[in-house]
């Protein structure tokens, strides 16, 4: 395989009822406007069928590499992980549940690599998670607003792709459900230009979401690590 122009990571927990079929669907909407791309699905070690599948959309296209883990390292340390291994002049990263139309995944890549763009992602519209996931959604941009006074309209839009220098720059250390709050933290902080642009959200293609009766405490308390870093790390300045 050539070196690729594009490089996505995916990461993929438990997903074997959408994984086959959101990988394929990528892939064909990716080849329509940059066939030198790659995928890297960061199989998390799931307890399903998940990996066995991974492996076959491999199998049938050079340019998907599956990366097996064998202990779970977290949403970000996914990310970071296949990011780590990315071959691609552009980096990013998306989902494996099939919730964003590839279509507009490919669109999204085709944005991020206008003239002056630093980073691009998703804005997602019409969101189709349920009510409780949109209230959940409002309280965690509140309070990031509150201690980061980052103030977007969707923290967590994916895809996100980027200029691999871009990714290089911002030395990104989060390997929990905060990655993505510590990137914009520190592209602002490198005053890069970020686009973002608005997407169609759809229910994900089968399984059901991780978020947990647990998680908006997990999300908290991540986000007061993350704060009380920033904070000390100022002081000691």
């Amino acid at each position: 395989m050539t070196k690729p122009a594009l490089t996505l990571v995916i990461p993929f927990y438990n997903e074997q009822e959408c994984a086959e079929r959101a990988v394929s669907e990528l892939a064909a909407a990716l080849n329509s406007v940059e066939p030198a791309f790659e995928l890297l699905l960061v199989e998390n070690a799931s307890s399903d069928g998940t990996r066995a599948l991974l492996r076959r959309a491999a199998a049938a296209d050079p340019r998907i590499r599956v990366v097996e883990l064998d202990v779970n390292i977290g949403y970000g340390g996914a990310v970071l992980k296949g990011l780590s291994l990315a071959g691609g002049e552009w980096v990013g990263f998306t989902c494996g549940d099939g919730e964003i139309r590839p279509e507009d995944t490919a669109w999204i890549c085709s944005l991020a690599r206008a003239p002056g763009v630093s980073l691009c992602k998703a804005k997602r519209l019409n969101r189709q998670d349920g009510a409780w996931r949109k209230f959940l959604s409002l309280g965690y941009h509140f309070l990031v607003g509150f201690l980061f006074n980052i103030h977007v309209t969707d923290i967590n839009g994916y895809p996100v792709v980027m200029r691999r220098e871009v990714y290089s720059a911002l030395r990104l250390a989060r390997t929990d459900w905060v990655f993505n709050v510590e990137m914009l933290l520190r592209l602002r902080q490198a005053g890069l230009r970020m686009v973002e642009a608005d997407v169609q959200h759809r229910p994900r293609l089968g399984g059901r979401s991780h978020v947990g009766l647990w998680t908006p405490l997990l999300f908290f308390m991540q986000l007061i690590s993350l704060w009380a870093h920033e904070r000390f790390a100022r002081e000691e300045k």
